[in-house]
């Protein structure tokens, strides 16, 4: 009752439309005052008045039973009605709501009269509307609004719904806790982080929420049938999940269960979320060196066919109140691997499990990228990471192998000499190599170059350089395969017995993609000149039987000499491969069969023995000699 804009009464955002209401209005009352005992004036006033109903419908109890949908009314027009206009006549009972006010002007009527005439007849008047009101209001509405209602399937101070079935509501229980391992078990840990919450979700909508203060960690919640994500969260309006400041999810990684409220559920319980206070690292670690068509080497991102590194032991290591502290973990069969950093650390750092014979190409923490620049970077060999701030952290790192020359050599023999000394070279990583030898005798380098273990005659060309690139053999872990190689050493004629000295072969390697990177292996073989074998030569006249062996005899047409060959091993090693070799001179003619080695005979013909003679030049092969051994070929001769 009274006056109000549409645009306020019709605006469903407006709580309380009712407080923009004003007076209207609703009827006049005519009085005739008093002003002289002879004198009446007659006066009308205007009753103006505001009031609204406002109350709340009595509660009710409904029983529904099946089959369902069963729809149900609740309330009654007529018990509606009354409480309505009752409400309205007591709103329009309140100081304020209901005033008089006089309509025209009354000159003959002192002001003072005026006021306490309007005072006085307040309460008549309200008490009169309440009177004449309240049946006419009760009708008004029971004959045009209600019906008008009813209509639409609905009268005043009803209410109609539909029971669409019954529905089983039981407790989700469980816990959110510490899981200091992390192991994703829990093993009696309680949760001392900040508050959190654990919020049922369906339908894009909190259901239901549960607050978990630190402490015991655990909540409880009523839901009814149906499934729910249950996230941990850091209020209780969101509906995914959020990780507590300072935390990372363990079990589950994503900090959402699912369960599910059947007919028959009577309890959901075990509910559990792990988290860690600290920071999670994770990532992969592989082989940086380009391996396949579309492979890039040494840039810390895993491409084309390079090698996830399985089995590798990665560590961080740190400060804990003033301790030292470390924590590991293995590298599984796709190279990842997940390390979780306490909290409490400080002086965090890396280390990727690279051996003595690789390096790290570089680091990628967060998508930012650390390239070496030195094969011997300390910096990236123990990566410093930021303070564990409750994380997830994704750090790759590549590794690759280094050059290789292995092992040093050393030999020697009588000058002049050619040594060849045999080494294994591995490449490493992709890039080009160059090779060197430098002071002792001169050098010069030959490679295996199809990488089957030996350096055969068609690869003895020296070479100063090689790439290694996609088309270098492997091994089946992927690394580069090692090769043969060796350094010819030449010792020239003349040199000194006792004379040593060091040649240094190098590979040097510029990395592939990486001109700035070099890397680089040695290997030093010593050669020293000792003295040759021992020969001496005799010669015996058997036709005159003195029994004289001399280095010269005298000898007369007819007779027959023999020479021996003796072959005695002065130098300080085995000696293997000795083969003598005599040609005859003069006009002395060699006597048929008389060849012969530590007095056994060997045959002339050049077959499967140790021996033979060909156009008057006599070979032997002689067995290996140990140091101080001799070995003794005789043969005859005839002088014309």
């Amino acid at each position: 009752m009274g006056q109000i804009s549409d645009s306020v009464f019709f605006n469903r955002s407006n709580a309380n439309p009712f407080a923009s209401l004003t007076q209207a209005i609703i009827g006049t009352v005519d009085l005739s005052v008093r002003v002289t005992p002879l004198l009446e004036v007659p006066i009308v006033l205007n009753v103006r008045a505001r009031a609204f109903a406002d109350g709340t419908y009595p509660l009710a109890t409904v029983t529904a039973a099946p089959p369902y949908p069963q729809t149900y009314t609740v309330g009654s027009s007529s018990a509606a009605v009354g409480t309505l206009v009752g409400t309205l006549l007591t709103s329009l009972g309140t100081p304020g709501n209901l005033t008089l006010e006089l309509r025209d002007p009354a000159p003959l009527v002192p002001t003072a009269l005026v006021t306490s005439t309007i005072s006085a007849a307040l309460s008549p008047v309200l008490s009169t509307l309440g009177l004449v009101l309240r049946p006419v209001l009760e009708t008004v509405l029971m004959a045009t609004v209600d019906q008008l209602l009813r209509l639409l399937g609905i009268g005043i101070g009803e209410a109609v719904f539909t029971v669409g079935g019954v529905g089983n509501v039981c407790t989700v229980t469980g816990v959110v806790y510490h899981d200091r391992q992390p192991d994703g078990a829990r093993d009696a840990e309680s949760w001392d982080g900040p508050t959190t919450f654990v919020n049922a979700v369906t339908g894009g909508r909190v259901q239901a929420s549960a607050q978990v203060p630190a402490g015991a960690g655990t909540f409880t919640l009523a839901l009814g049938e149906g499934t729910y994500t249950l996230p941990v969260a850091r209020t209780a309006a969101a509906t995914s999940a959020g990780n507590p400041s300072g935390f990372v999810f363990v079990s589950p990684l994503n900090g959402t269960r699912t369960v599910t409220v059947t007919a028959a559920s009577t309890s959901v319980p075990e509910q559990e979320f792990g988290l860690f206070q600290g920071d999670r690292l994770s990532g992969v670690v592989f082989r940086d060196d380009g391996r396949g068509a579309s492979g890039a080497a040494h840039d810390v991102t895993r491409q084309g066919d390079e090698t996830a590194l399985a089995a590798r032991t990665l560590t961080v290591s740190g400060t804990r109140a003033g301790a030292a502290v470390t924590r590991s973990a293995v590298t599984a069969a796709d190279g990842s691997y997940t390390l979780y950093v306490p909290g409490d650390w400080t002086g965090v750092t890396f280390r990727s499990g690279a051996t003595a014979t690789e390096v790290v190409t570089g680091v990628r923490l967060n998508g930012v990228a650390a390239l070496t620049g030195d094969v011997s970077d300390p910096a990236l060999r123990d990566y410093a990471l930021p303070t564990p701030s409750g994380a997830d952290q994704t750090l790759n790192a590549g590794l690759t192998g280094r050059v290789g020359l292995t092992p040093d050599r050393s030999g020697r023999g009588e000058a002049p000499l050619t040594v060849r000394y045999a080494h294994t070279f591995t490449p490493g990583t992709t890039g080009t190599v160059s090779f060197a030898t430098t002071g002792g005798f001169s050098g010069q380098v030959f490679l295996d170059s199809d990488c089957n273990g030996v350096v055969s005659d068609a690869e003895r060309t020296a070479v100063s350089s090689v790439t290694v690139d996609g088309s270098w053999p492997r091994l089946p872990d992927g690394r580069l395969r090692s090769c043969a190689l060796e350094v010819e050493v030449t010792v020239p004629a003349g040199t000194a017995v006792g004379t040593t000295r060091a040649t240094f072969a190098t590979a040097s390697l510029v990395w592939a993609g990486r001109p700035d990177v070099q890397d680089l292996a040695s290997v030093t073989d010593t050669t020293t000149v000792t003295p040759g074998a021992e020969l001496v030569k005799t010669v015996e006249n058997l036709t005159r039987a003195d029994g004289v062996v001399a280095t010269a005899v005298d000898a007369l047409p007819n007779e027959r000499l023999r020479y021996c060959l003796n072959v005695r091993n002065t130098t300080p090693d085995l000696l293997t491969g000795v083969t003598v070799s005599d040609t005859l001179q003069g006009v002395a003619a060699y006597v048929p069969g008389s060849l012969t080695l530590e007095g056994a005979a060997l045959t002339d013909a050049a077959d499967t023995d140790a021996g033979e003679i060909v156009t008057r030049t006599v070979t032997v092969r002689l067995p290996d000699l140990a140091v101080g051994d001799t070995r003794r070929v005789c043969f005859e001769v005839l002088v014309p």
